[in-house]
């Protein structure tokens, strides 16, 4: 495993002055944030902007994911099992939820491999924000990680935030996943309830009590061992401008090795 924060200017400026310590830089697929951060000296990985729920995916520009994915040795490519509520048959939400995801991330499996593809739980927040909850339920995540055959890149903010708004058990609902498929871990602070930035902040107990837990899972062989765990707090531009606090970077970067690497 490796560790991995958002880059941003400040997170930089930590690791120049050697207050913290990470493997790699995760970023959006931007070229001069890639550019900024290799200049760092330390590697960065992409992540990308792909929506599996978007009729329009398949029209992603798949020859310049490839070039950015080996410009940066990025070994696996992520997708966002996200429908908003109006691409969803009110009739049979599941199931149409379900076939449009498979769908498209077959298609993604296709254009690369099933073994370069991953799958990334979102979070459902309430009915007027974002997803329909159909695709974040963890059948419907685990029948599309089975039938294309993908990974699993497992966010544990948006499982927190979804099991909170919709009344799961949220160390249930992660155990329920297809975690022998674990590729890649995302983990980052959450707001309580009814705030406006629900992610993407530092992180409270609460998130850090379910994070070392699935740790003890990936140590345990309940999980499987994932090549990067990446703290998502941070980043470029007045939406993470607020959340790069250089002092939140450098308490609780420390924090979150110690319980990766023990």
């Amino acid at each position: 495993m490796k560790l991995a924060v958002n880059y941003s200017p400040q997170a930089a400026e930590l690791v120049a002055s050697g207050a913290i310590q990470i493997d790699l830089w995760k970023c959006p697929d931007w070229p001069d944030v890639m550019a900024a951060a290799k200049a760092t000296g330390l590697p960065p990985y992409v992540h990308f902007d792909l929506n599996a729920g978007d009729p329009e995916m398949p029209m992603a520009p798949w020859d310049l994911i490839g070039h950015f994915v080996d410009d940066t040795n990025t070994p696996f490519i992520n997708v966002h099992l996200d429908i908003k509520p109006s691409l969803v048959d009110a009739k049979r939400p599941k199931k149409s939820t379900q076939r449009r995801l498979i769908e498209n991330v077959k298609f993604a499996c296709d254009v690369f491999s099933d073994d370069e593809i991953i799958a990334e739980n979102v979070a459902y927040l309430d009915p007027d924000r974002g997803c329909h909850p159909a695709c974040t339920e963890a059948s419907v995540i685990t029948e599309v990680i089975r039938e294309t055959g993908c990974g699993l890149l497992l966010d544990t903010a948006h499982a927190l935030l979804t099991c909170r708004h919709l009344g799961w058990d949220v160390r249930e609902y992660i155990s329920s996943l297809p975690l022998d498929q674990l590729k890649e871990v995302h983990v980052t602070g959450t707001a309580p309830e009814k705030a406006k930035h629900m992610d993407s902040l530092q992180m409270r107990d609460e998130d850090w009590e379910l994070f070392a837990w699935l740790i003890s899972l990936i140590r345990n062989d309940k999980a499987a061992e994932p090549w990067v765990v990446a703290f998502e707090y941070g980043g470029i531009g007045p939406l993470f401008d607020w959340r790069s606090d250089p002092e939140v970077l450098r308490t609780q970067i420390p924090r979150l090795r110690k319980i990766v690497f023990g």
